[in-house]
């Protein structure tokens, strides 16, 4: 099949005015537009950011799409740009992140190349005020080329910010990422790797994903406003490693790494609640549940993970002193 463009961005733009015109203009270089079918998509916004995006699909009409759209939450915006998508790969990008410049032209070389399912690229994390970045590589064991996925181990976690898929992949296997629901991001970077076959590895760095911001899911103000959505997700992690089974490598592996990052950042989230009797009766019943539903990550975590393994041999008696702990290494890290 031939594809008129090498790769299609989805932006996902709820009300991000501000950032909007940095994030196009990270992509709209004049050796690499024509390659390029960037999606603008407005969740249903109430700012000027499809006014802004729409200027830009003026000057680069070939390239630039504007989607209005009806509030459905992140994954909509996914579901919707696979949907609409007519490149020949496929890649995420967040309203208020950009994509440093000779990444992604190495990455459109690369896939120009390349026939895998899934090409995974190295990513910063840039941290506001000071814009501090820090260069993240999953893929960090591996030289750069080709992998079969079966032979694949995966020490960390595949983020949304590594992955690009190929369009057709996510079409013929249906991938639809849950509605009205915050971090499913967890969602988008892993169950369409269940129909990966082939991996291309390459290290330079693409995604520059924005921290620090107020308002974020991974704020504190947003982890307690959305903690019950990363309750679902974890839930939906949890159904779909009992369909998977145990394993190491490949598909499986992803999995249980994926689980292992999320299953501790939610106890990490439920620490950060209001210390009371009601969120420590919460913390447990957790623990308890992941027992019951998975218990290899459970002893894993509890094997690995000091305040997990504290909060068990304590019967949740030094709950308090660990929600201070956690609440100190906060600061402390954020302090640099």
């Amino acid at each position: 099949m031939e594809h008129e463009k090498i790769l299609t961005i989805s932006i996902a733009a709820y009300n991000v005015e501000a950032y909007i015109r940095e994030t196009l203009e990270s992509l709209l270089h004049d050796d690499i537009a024509d390659d390029l079918e960037i999606l603008v998509i407005d969740d249903g916004g109430t700012d000027h950011t499809l006014e802004i995006a729409a200027a830009y699909a003026e000057v680069y009409p070939e390239s630039v799409i504007c989607v209005h759209k009806e509030n459905g939450g992140y994954g909509s915006t996914i579901n919707t740009g696979i949907a609409r998508a007519k490149g020949k790969y496929f890649k995420q990008l967040d309203g208020d992140d950009w994509y440093d410049a000779e990444g992604l032209r190495s990455l459109v070389r690369v896939l120009k190349q390349t026939d895998a399912d899934l090409v995974l690229s190295s990513y910063y994390k840039v941290t506001e005020p000071k814009m501090t970045k820090e260069y993240c590589d999953i893929a960090e064991h591996l030289p750069a080329g080709q992998y079969s996925m079966e032979e694949l181990t995966f020490p960390k976690c595949v983020s949304m910010y590594s992955v690009t898929y190929k369009s057709q992949l996510l079409r013929e296997h249906n991938i639809r990422i849950a509605e009205h629901c915050f971090y499913t991001d967890c969602e988008y970077a892993t169950y369409p790797n269940a129909f990966v076959k082939t991996v291309e590895v390459t290290h330079d760095p693409v995604y520059c994903y924005r921290l620090g911001r107020a308002g974020q899911s991974m704020s504190l103000e947003g982890l307690r406003r959305h903690i019950d959505d990363h309750r679902h997700v974890v839930g939906r992690l949890l159904e779909k490693r009992q369909e998977v089974g145990e394993g190491s490598n490949g598909y499986a592996g992803l999995l249980r790494r994926r689980m292992l990052g999320e299953a501790l950042l939610h106890y990490d989230h439920l620490y950060m609640l209001e210390i009371s009797r009601k969120n420590k009766k919460r913390i447990l019943q957790y623990d308890s549940t992941l027992k019951k539903q998975d218990l290899p990550i459970y002893e894993e975590l509890g094997r690995t993970v000091g305040m997990i393994r504290w909060l068990r041999k304590s019967g949740g008696r030094l709950y308090t002193i660990l929600c201070l702990y956690v609440r100190i290494k906060k600061k402390m890290k954020a302090r640099g």
